[in-house]
């Protein structure tokens, strides 16, 4: 088994003061890695979906403890988290705006869905969807899976 250890890292100065800070953490356990840049087109598509057990095109859900998108292109992209709930309401789905050249890391396969913050469970993610704002652009995805 590996360790996989991520870095966050921040620095400002603002009048002469530094601002800022370093985060280190590790994710033990870690066995498998899926990693790929994906073209995101200005149409929605599924990067990849959660399922009980691994399968062909799943991930699955309770092995993920590490998911990194980095957007790659000059236009944002939109993110859906989508839970695995079958209700297909508009409360099944968050959806999260990545600038160009950002990234946005996730370390927990649960998604807290609700209509009031104090009454929201977080509840497992079914699948990830993209779509590009006004062209494609390319995104890399790493993921850190646990056996």
């Amino acid at each position: 088994m590996a360790t996989l250890t991520t870095t966050v890292q921040e620095s400002v100065t603002i009048n002469g003061k530094s601002y800022g800070n370093t985060i280190e953490k590790t994710h033990s356990s870690i066995e498998q890695v899926y990693q790929q840049v994906v073209n995101v087109d200005t149409s929605v598509q599924e990067l990849f979906g959660f399922a009980a057990s691994e399968k062909a095109g799943d991930v699955a859900i309770d092995k993920a403890k590490y998911i990194r998108f980095t957007n790659l292109g000059v236009n944002f992209v939109t993110i859906y988290f989508s839970s695995d709930s079958a209700t297909g309401s508009v409360e099944d789905t968050a959806a999260f705006i990545i600038e160009a050249g950002c990234s946005m890391v996730i370390t927990d396969d649960q998604l807290g869905i609700g209509t009031a913050a104090a009454s929201t469970t977080p509840i497992d993610m079914g699948s990830i969807i993209a779509k590009a704002d006004t062209a494609a652009v390319k995104m890399e995805i790493f993921i850190g899976l646990t056996a």
